[in-house]
């Protein structure tokens, strides 16, 4: 019985590599890879591109730490130093939240203004 098992084995290797080697030219027709930053014919597109995914990425990190801060809150189970370090925490997230939020406005404001004053 185990000289089946080490035969099937065997074999479940090579219909492995054989399903590997058949599937890798399908998988690379179907990748398709466009670029983030968009067309890279202007300096100003591409400078403003790069801002608005720093913001984002910014953007994200900021909601990350509301995140944080909640579940600090939520376990703190009634103790106040915990608790004030919670909103502490929220209190700077929304403020720097509100300023990656403004800086975002002014970059979309300027980098449109930028563009269509170049075109």
């Amino acid at each position: 019985m185990q000289n089946y098992y080490n035969k099937i084995k065997k074999y479940n290797k090579y219909y492995l590599l054989g399903w590997l080697l058949c599937s890798l030219p399908k998988a690379s027709w179907a990748i398709a890879f466009e670029n983030p930053l968009g067309s890279l014919d202007d300096p100003n597109e591409i400078i403003g591109m790069v801002v608005k995914r720093v913001l984002e990425v910014l953007g994200v990190a900021a909601i990350i730490m509301i995140i944080y801060a909640g579940i600090i809150w939520m376990t703190a189970q009634g103790n106040q130093e915990r608790t004030e370090k919670a909103k502490k925490i929220l209190l700077w997230t929304s403020v720097g939240l509100a300023i990656i939020l403004g800086s975002y406005a002014i970059t979309q404001f300027v980098f449109t203004k930028l563009i269509a004053f170049s075109t």
